[in-house]
């Protein structure tokens, strides 16, 4: 893999401005009693690595660059699953995708009966906005999944200006939707923010259309960019150029964060504001079945290494924290941070009680200390994985554990099986299951996850998947049909409803 020069820079710099303005922004935060605000913003679609701060690409994202310079940059921040719909079901309701019924699923719904943070907030004196994407795609059944306030208040209506010229852009004025809520709000209330980016999640434009716009906008060749990318051909990872529409489109949501910032900042808000930027899961990149199984794929190298797969590149997201009134700039952290952690942090901060089912966990240690490297030691683990994304065409479900060092990998629908030395394989390029050094290590990571899955409820691990089942069957059937009107009006009526309407029997109950 490239070494790009920039990763030693960025660390030695942290180091400094941590020592620097670890005293000034504790005791800032000592004088305020104030509640704080939140700002939330997550992207569809993009992978740790192609962010400049970790060293791994040069793309120029100045402005989320910021919030890690500003902050902090967790270089293991992880979702709990590699598709957007549960992953964000997780982030929202503070749970392991796994533990949400029909909100393990793409396609399905997000029960609701899990309650979500930014709702919580709203239950407790905070005034809540919503722009862009918040859960889905999916159905929103009346009388079972949560609706569009899943995230907070909807300021998702006001359009884009000349929208209709750029048709690969989402059609919504994020910034708009903001500065009509904090117009309309109540000055003496909390809030708290979540900001959906669609960006940069394709269909992207015309290669020379981006290439065009990326120069007159922005200044930058996009031809000319590139991140660390798996190349299968190569069995290694490697400098790659991305789609010029993909890049042109991480331009365009890292003006569009600054936007936010700025914002906030001209209106005196930011500093008591906890700002979060997170992927929702990993960008598109395919590589070799190491699996020792044959996949439900075509042919070898057409296995996801990323979205849609619980590799590394899949479910280790970019993932930043800045809150500038209570936690030192400058800091990288190697703790195990999961997008579920960001309900029980933000309650947390805000002073609300933590529901007993949330199973994130609170990161404030780490806000509250003025550490960098490993500052929780009992942050050393990841479980993350997969169900559904898309009749699994791509990858059978899966579940993923990982240490700093190894990660052990089950696919379920055939049994195969992987094991990684992180540490000299950071790729996952040499699949170590069969060699008996390893097999020590190999057997605690396998019974760790069954520990986590049995004590978490993982019906992989109970056993208890008749509603996992059902709920396969339901997404198989509507696959095809699934956002068409008929569809949508028999399941947003209720769930039972719906089933009987399609022919479904009744959802099993464990």
């Amino acid at each position: 893999m490239k070494k790009r020069s920039g990763r030693n820079l960025i660390n030695a710099m942290a180091v400094c401005v941590a020592a620097v303005t670890a005293v000034s922004a504790n005791s800032a935060f000592a004088q305020s009693k104030k509640q704080p605000n939140f700002l939330i913003i997550s992207v569809d679609d993009v992978s740790w690595f192609e962010h400049s701060i970790y060293g791994t690409s040069d793309v120029p994202t100045p402005n989320v660059d910021r919030i890690a310079n500003e902050g902090i940059r967790f270089n293991h921040g992880y979702v709990s699953a590699p598709s957007c719909g549960p992953s964000r079901a997780a982030m929202l309701s503070g749970k392991h995708f796994w533990q949400l019924e029909q909100g393990a699923f793409m396609q399905s719904f997000f029960p609701k009966k899990f309650p979500t943070y930014p709702l919580i907030l709203q239950d407790n004196g905070y005034e809540t906005c919503s722009v862009g994407k918040n859960w889905g795609p999916g159905i929103a059944p009346s009388r079972d999944g949560h609706r569009s306030s899943v995230a907070g208040k909807s300021y998702n209506h006001i359009s884009r200006e000349n929208a209709e010229k750029t048709p690969y852009l989402y059609p919504r004025d994020y910034l708009a939707g903001i500065e009509q809520f904090l117009a309309e709000r109540s000055a003496d209330k909390p809030f708290c923010i979540w900001a959906g980016i669609f960006e940069p999640h394709g269909p992207w434009m015309k290669s020379k259309d981006a290439v065009s716009l990326a120069q007159s906008e922005f200044g930058v060749d996009v031809r000319s960019l590139t991140c660390d990318y798996y190349d299968h051909a190569k069995n290694a990872a490697n400098p790659q150029g991305q789609n010029p529409g993909y890049y042109y489109e991480m331009l365009h949501y890292d003006r569009t964060v600054k936007r936010m910032l700025d914002s906030l900042e001209e209106k005196g808000l930011l500093d008591n504001t906890m700002v979060i930027f997170v992927g929702d899961n990993g960008t598109f990149v395919r590589g070799e079945n190491l699996s020792g199984f044959e996949l439900n794929i075509v042919g070898d190298n057409q296995t996801p290494r990323s979205k849609a797969s619980g590799y590394d590149a899949g479910v280790h997201v970019p993932f930043f924290l800045m809150w500038k009134d209570r936690t030192p700039g400058g800091r990288v952290v190697d703790d195990f941070v999961s997008a579920i952690d960001i309900g029980p942090t933000v309650l947390d901060a805000a002073g609300v009680p933590i529901p007993e089912g949330m199973s994130g966990r609170s990161m404030m240690k780490i806000i509250n200390s003025t550490k960098s490297g490993q500052v929780d030691p009992s942050r050393d683990t990841m479980m993350t994985g997969m169900e559904f994304h898309y009749e699994n065409t791509l990858m059978p479900a899966s579940r993923n554990i990982r240490n700093q060092r190894f990660e052990y990998v089950i696919h379920f629908e055939n049994g195969g099986e992987e094991f990684y030395d992180l540490k000299n394989d950071p790729w996952e390029t040499n699949n170590l299951i069969n060699d008996p050094e390893y097999r020590a290590e190999i057997q605690r990571l396998k019974a760790k996850m069954k520990k986590i899955g049995l004590e978490q409820g993982d019906p992989r691990f109970t056993g208890e998947m008749d509603l996992f089942d059902h709920t396969h069957q339901y997404c198989n059937q509507g696959k095809e049909s699934l956002f068409n009107k008929t569809w949508q009006n028999n399941f947003n009526r209720s769930y039972a409803e719906g089933l009987k309407a399609v022919g479904l029997p009744p959802v099993p109950r464990n």
